[in-house]
């Protein structure tokens, strides 16, 4: 009975606009939703007693990651759906299982699935762009602070 109920809803309402809205939003608003680049330029100190760091973020994640690296964690942030379900309760109120709010929630988890797909398939690919440094594949060369004997 319950899985019938739940079949004939998808059949009806899984394209409705709130359910692909809140995927499209989850997905899209993921890697953009601030002015990355902008924060990624602008400087931010880190300081631990006397010691002060101050650099931008860009010149951190530049040391060994490549911007693919930056753009698939930043998909990754589609994925956490917490909040999107209590803003959603709170725009649609009524019962937990009212089509308006199993509307939500297939939005916002088919938001997440899509933001984590999205983020497999861009990390899969920057981890095969990512090039050798020619010193690090050569395995002739000796680590350092080995000392020879």
């Amino acid at each position: 009975m319950a899985r019938k109920l739940t079949l004939d809803f998808l059949e009806t309402e899984a394209a409705s606009g709130t359910v692909l809205g809140l995927a499209a939003v989850a997905v899209a608003n993921s890697p953009w939703s601030a002015d990355y680049f902008t924060w990624l330029k602008s400087t931010h100190a880190l300081q631990i007693g006397p010691i002060r760091l101050e650099e931008t973020i860009s010149d951190w994640i530049k040391e060994g990651s490549t911007w693919m690296q930056v753009y698939g964690v930043s998909l990754l942030c589609g994925v956490g759906f917490t909040m999107s379900l209590f803003i959603g309760v709170l725009a649609f109120p009524g019962a937990v299982d009212s089509p308006e709010q199993i509307e939500v929630k297939l939005g916002v988890i088919g938001g997440s699935i899509l933001s984590a797909i999205g983020a497999a398939i861009v990390l899969g690919l920057a981890s095969r762009r990512r090039e050798v440094d020619p010193v690090a594949a050569d395995p002739n060369v000796e680590p350092i602070g080995v000392e020879q004997s």
